[in-house]
């Protein structure tokens, strides 16, 4: 009976579809806020997303938030240190201006995270929180990798 039990589960396998897994690289930026009097909060929001790709150029991103009426910049950058092929670091950078090329600058008020980049690598995030009317918003910059399954 156990032979055949084998059998049935082998040939189960080879007729369900292959199982390949693939990444799904993304960075996206969320905001949430508090209203203090009379207490009320929101769920996280996603304000927009793009792909992350490893280059040898930053990518930046301005995003307007209708809401508070705040403009957010966001980076991010994949890069080695001078005279070295690895490890390749990741870094990501979040403002409150509508310059986002000025992110990762020596002068620039932002949050910034970094990281190493390698196989084991799967989230790096930043939050910056401002007060906005009656409001306190929370904005959160993340970069994720995660394994995606695929039917083939």
């Amino acid at each position: 009976m156990g032979h055949v039990k084998h059998l049935l589960i082998l040939a189960f396998l080879g007729f369900t579809p292959n199982l390949t897994v693939g990444q799904t690289k993304v960075c996206r930026l969320t905001e949430s806020w508090v209203h203090r009097t009379p207490f009320q909060a929101s769920s996280r929001e996603l304000v927009g997303t793009f792909p992350l790709t490893v280059d040898d150029q930053p990518v930046r991103k301005l995003f307007r938030h209708e809401e508070s009426g705040l403009d957010v910049s966001v980076a991010v950058d994949t890069f080695t240190l001078t005279g070295e092929k690895t490890p390749i670091y990741i870094r990501i950078a979040l403002a409150f201006d509508s310059k986002p090329e000025q992110l990762f600058g020596a002068f620039s008020d932002e949050s910034e995270a970094v990281s190493v980049y390698d196989k084991h690598w799967r989230i790096l995030s930043v939050s910056r929180s401002i007060a906005v009317a009656d409001r306190f918003y929370t904005f959160t910059f993340s970069c994720e990798r995660w394994p995606s399954k695929k039917r083939s």
